[in-house]
């Protein structure tokens, strides 16, 4: 009887509805004719508006206008609209969402496959010239991830998106493409552009629509069945339209082509498989509005100090299909009999009740995303057999949900073989002990290149004979995440402790183990002058003086791998030192490798250290040569502008030969590491430690069986001077020196070795003593050589104080472990330099001849001269600690 009398009802409403005159109303596209708007088209060729009574003029974008704004003046009735409704909300717009089109945002941010843009942070560095936001302005997950990054929105991007800016993209003219995933990239692709996605969210997940269906607010309360029909019409098209993409696609080129955006009917095609994506019909049905989702976004917006509201009064409700029809027929059948009223309204309460709860249900398995519910039974073989399963399976998961219900082995595949067996056992015991199930595993997921850490929490169902449970999964990467983070994090801070207390050991150690070298080589090198040529001992003696020079270069590679070694920066003609050191190392590299120099003209000089630029240059190239395992190759050396950074200098030495594992490449700065059989391994660290103390960058490029390819880039030198070289001066004698040093073997070798030269020298044994000498104007001083670090009082301060109190003396400062920043600022000058222990008596020869020539002035040396006087001794000091023989091409040292 109710069956009849509803059937009775409907009949009379369509035909008092067919009968109605259709009422027009108009809807606003918010882009260009294409496949996104499927359902609009599809509801009218299919007359799904004229089914409720509907004529619908669709009106398709036009640049610059607003389309909240044409909803509030009237101009539109119905719009395609996106989330910025939720910010409309926050600004008292009175504006109605009716149905989520897109479940998924398919607007993207596309860079040329090859460019060095992986995140969003790489791509506000951009100019903002070369970077464009999308046209109908910036969507809300976009401004929330860019205001995450501290950055403001709107000073990122130069301008909107315009037509003609694909081809300008395509043109590389352009570095970034906003777009829709539906449209851009299979133009693209059609231009023969291989093109990437920037993803917003470090996870790749996202709780935010795409393109919604939208009304004025005053039409949801005085219209609610004008919304309801024009959201059945466009909802009917959709469905149609995803079924049968290839007759829509043709009916949307032949009578909806877009005046602004050409389309051809394979772009369209493509088109709509891509959309089938983002709508996700297989899990959300159509048009589906989770207030959940919104609250979410929200919490997001308004985290990132974005406005956000969700105006639930404002969102289309289904009304109640039951409700007027019961009223009719109580009130009915209470004029035939009270019990029928009765009866009928307890079976209404029931049946209501049960709905609500089933609604209830079916609304907590749709709105999970962080976890999905599922119902399974569990098998003889210890399998869970999904048989109900929350939407969100997809996303933590990464399969469709129809897989995970019809292949019970669909989850157990996914499991890493490591945690596969012990999931298995302990479902076993909760099967068996008819217990709860609680158990962590990781899976694969094809959207994420590491696993996933997933907790499967699950009860046995009460009163059924077959094992069942009901449960849950969480996803909890974020927390897994978080904690190999906050290990990796301790395991950098104790490699940081591990460097500094190296680096306070080696600091410590070389200042006395050089000062001891500098007393072996400088005695051995003054019994050298003392033998006659031909003297069986002369070659034993030479020995001697070899293994000091290696032991000191070794100190000085485990001073600059701790970051301690810089001692002299000086400007520097980059150019000019890689020709010396390809002149002086062609020799020393195996025989038959080549070493060839490309370098650009012109390039202004660079601020370094001398000696350690030299140590970082040979490392390389010795490297490089020894690469090739004693075959023919060559070692090509390129110098040049910084493509990347104008204020930077460019160095690369490669190689074609052996080239380095990944694994190498991991360790090879590790000190002591290294794949010879004979050698140290503290090449490379030193280099990396000079070069990260210097405020270069160092990059290594390397294949197996391909070679490998260094890049430093140094910062240019600002002011610049010109480097030019100047005549070692004639020897001066009858000059009186003080020797200032507390160690007693390596203050007497330094001045023995400077009364070899012809000067008269005193000896004081600290820095107390050496200022109480300076303050006695009897003794006429020419110069001084003063230790940097003593005892009693620190050599550096002895020179400060000095240059205070106006005294321009000139001064060698020696040590065997300085750093620059100690010595740099105000004292090292014309009349001030700086000797690394041990030097030669020929370094300190030349040394003390410039700071005495009679016409020497403030600026003279400050630059060139001593940096032409240090080239060759920095360059042998570099070598110092290799042993290259050209004869076989080995050598110890190693990558």
């Amino acid at each position: 009887m109710m069956r009849r009398c509803l059937l009775i009802l409907v009949i009379c409403l369509i035909g008092t509805l067919g009968s109605a005159e259709a009422e027009r109303v108009r809807i606003q596209l918010n882009w260009y004719h294409q496949f996104q708007f499927a359902g609009v088209y599809a509801a009218e060729v299919r007359g799904y508006f004229a089914d409720e009574a509907l004529s619908v003029d669709i009106s398709e974008y036009r640049p610059g206008s607003d389309i909240a704004f044409e909803l509030e003046n009237g101009r539109s009735q119905f719009a395609i609209y996106d989330l910025r409704l939720l910010t409309d909300w926050a600004r008292g717009r009175d504006l109605a969402l009716m149905a989520v089109i897109h479940q998924r945002n398919p607007n993207v941010m596309l860079v040329h496959a090859d460019s060095p843009f992986l995140t969003l942070a790489d791509l506000v560095q951009a100019p903002p010239s070369r970077l464009i936001r999308p046209a109908n302005d910036i969507d809300q997950e976009l401004r929330l991830a860019l205001s995450a990054l501290s950055v403001d929105p709107m000073a990122v991007f130069s301008r909107r998106k315009q037509p003609g800016d694909l081809e300008a993209f395509a043109r590389r003219e352009l570095d970034v493409l906003p777009g829709y995933i539906t449209n851009e990239p299979f133009r693209l692709q059609r231009l023969g552009i291989e093109v990437r996605s920037l993803r917003y969210q470090s996870d790749g997940r996202s709780a935010f629509f795409g393109d919604i269906l939208v009304c004025r607010g005053d039409l949801l309360r005085s219209r609610p069945d004008l919304v309801a029909r024009m959201r059945r019409a466009v909802l009917r098209g959709w469905t149609w339209a995803l079924n049968n993409h290839d007759e829509m696609s043709g009916m949307i080129l032949q009578r909806w082509p877009s005046t602004r955006q050409p389309a051809t009917l394979e772009q369209l095609q493509d088109e709509a498989a891509a959309t089938e994506g983002i709508i996700d019909r297989q899990i959300v049905e159509l048009g589906t509005v989770s207030e959940a989702r919104l609250d979410t976004i929200v919490g997001l917006l308004r985290s990132a100090g974005l406005p956000g509201l969700v105006r639930t009064d404002l969102v289309w409700r289904p009304s109640d299909p039951y409700g007027g029809w019961i009223r009719v027929l109580v009130w009915s059948l209470a004029l035939a009999a009270g019990a029928c009223v009765v009866l009928v309204g307890l079976v209404w309460v029931i049946r209501r009740r049960l709905v609500r709860s089933t609604i209830s249900h079916q609304r907590m398995m749709e709105l999970a995303e962080a976890f999905f519910l599922f119902h399974a039974t569990a098998d003889g073989q210890g399998r869970l057999n999904f048989r109900t399963v929350s939407p969100s399976v997809t996303t933590i998961l990464g399969g469709t949900r129809s897989s995970y219900l019809s292949d019970p082995d669909c989850l157990i595949r996914q499991i890493l073989p490591d945690d596969r067996q012990p999931f298995l056992a302990a479902l076993a015991t909760a099967v068996t002990g008819r217990a709860a199930l609680r158990h962590r595993l990781r899976i694969r997921h094809p959207d994420h290149e590491k696993p996933r850490h997933l907790l499967i929490h699950a009860v046995p169902t009460p009163g059924v004979d077959q094992p069942t449970f009901d449960g849950l999964v969480l996803d909890l990467t974020a927390e897994a995440d978080a904690s190999e983070a906050l290990l990796e994090v301790q395991r950098r801070l104790q490699t940081a402790q591990s460097n500094e207390s190296l680096g306070l050991l080696a600091g410590g150690v070389a200042h006395d183990f050089n000062n001891l070298l500098g007393a072996i080589r400088g005695n051995a090198e003054m019994a050298l002058g003392r033998l006659p040529d031909g003297h069986d001992a002369k070659p034993r003696v030479q020995r001697v003086m070899q293994a000091a020079d290696r032991a000191a270069g070794l100190v000085r590679q485990i001073l600059a791998y701790a970051g301690k070694g810089s001692v002299e920066v000086r400007l520097i003609d980059l150019v000019e030192e890689c020709r010396v050191l390809r002149d002086l190392l062609k020799h020393a590299v195996p025989a038959g490798v080549t070493i060839r120099l490309d370098a650009e003209e012109g390039l202004r000089p660079i601020l370094f250290d001398p000696s350690q630029l030299q140590q970082v240059l040979v490392n390389l190239i010795v490297n490089a040569g020894e690469s090739y395992g004693g075959g023919p190759g060559e070692v090509h050396i390129g110098v040049m502008r910084d493509p990347d950074h104008a204020e930077r200098i460019r160095v690369t030495v490669s190689d074609r030969g052996c080239g380095m594992t990944e694994q190498t490449q991991q360790r090879m700065f590790e000190p002591y590491f290294t794949t010879k059989k004979t050698g140290h391994g503290l090449g490379l660290a030193a280099v990396r430690g000079i070069v990260t103390a210097s405020g270069a960058s160092l990059v290594c490029r390397s294949q197996p069986g391909q070679g490998t390819t260094f890049t430093v880039s140094i910062p240019i030198a600002t002011p610049v001077r010109a480097l030019t070289r100047v005549e070692t001066p004639n020897p001066i004698k009858g000059h009186h020196l003080l020797v200032v040093d507390d160690d007693e073997l390596m203050g007497d070798t330094a001045a023995q070795l400077a009364r070899e030269l012809g000067y008269t020298v005193e000896v004081a044994t600290g820095g107390v003593e050496a200022q109480r000498l300076f303050a006695d104007h009897s003794r006429p001083y020419s110069a001084a050589i003063i230790d940097c670090s003593m005892r009693d009082r620190q050599g550096i301060d002895v020179v400060r104080e000095l240059r205070l109190s106006g005294d321009r003396r000139p001064v060698i400062l020696v040590s065997g472990m300085v750093e620059a920043a100690r010595i740099s600022t105000g004292i090292l000058d014309s009349k001030t330099r700086f000797l690394a222990k041990p030097f030669t008596r020929a370094m300190l020869d030349r040394t003390l001849r410039v700071l005495l020539r009679p016409d020497q002035d403030e600026e003279s040396s400050s630059h060139s001269t001593f940096a032409a006087l240090q080239r060759e001794s920095s360059i042998q000091m570099a070598l110092r600690g290799k042993t290259v023989t050209p004869a076989d091409g080995t050598g110890p040292d190693s990558r």
